[in-house]
């Protein structure tokens, strides 16, 4: 945090990041300023003075975040002294129309892979990897498989817990199965056209 130096530059960069998640932490409906070069220095001297970043940064003190396999993350949302009891609910659950807040979260993080994005991660080509979908059954339950729809366009998207199947059953060494599988369903279309 010398000033005038690339380590500097390096620190205010880190700690804007810092400072944004903290705001976005603390509430995150508003729409989120970014901090000034005054406040970055400021949050900077009081780091330097010995401040304990809990109490600098007390949105971020709040999170508990644990990282599981790829890049999920799972929100432990902990009840403390007197704040209100909290649970998350799926927008379909019954009783959310009396919900306070609901924060949506992006689907497309969520179904983050297109086949050819599983394919990449897998190793396999795109045949490969339907192959492999087909024979696990993914496109049939909501937590690996969902269709998107931007204007008329139908998108193919799945998540990370399908990833995680795909790898196992390549593991398990299932590819040349899934293939076979799949030219058997493909068969008697090819017949009948």
């Amino acid at each position: 945090m010398t000033p005038n130096t690339r380590r500097h530059s390096e620190a205010l960069a880190f700690l804007r990041t810092l400072v944004l998640s903290d705001r976005v932490a603390q509430d995150p409906l508003t729409d989120v300023e970014q901090p000034s070069e005054a406040d970055l220095e400021r949050m900077g001297r009081r780091l330097r003075q010995g401040k304990r970043w809990t109490e600098l940064l007390p949105g971020l003190a709040r999170l508990s975040l644990e990282q599981d396999e790829g890049a999920t993350y799972n929100l432990r949302i902990v009840k403390r002294g007197d704040v209100p009891g909290v649970r998350v609910v799926r927008s379909d659950e019954a009783g959310t129309e009396e919900v306070m807040t609901v924060l949506k979260v992006n689907e497309l993080e969520q179904y983050k892979f297109g086949l050819k994005d599983l394919a990449a991660q897998l190793g396999l080509n795109q045949y490969e990897t339907r192959a492999l979908v087909f024979l696990l059954g993914l496109t049939e339950g909501k937590k690996c498989f969902k269709e998107m729809r931007i204007g008329r366009s139908p998108f193919k998207r799945y998540s990370h817990e399908a990833l995680r199947q795909l790898r196992e059953a390549k593991a398990a060494g299932r590819v040349s199965e899934g293939k076979l599988a799949l030219s058997q369903q493909n068969r008697p279309r090819r017949s009948a056209a």
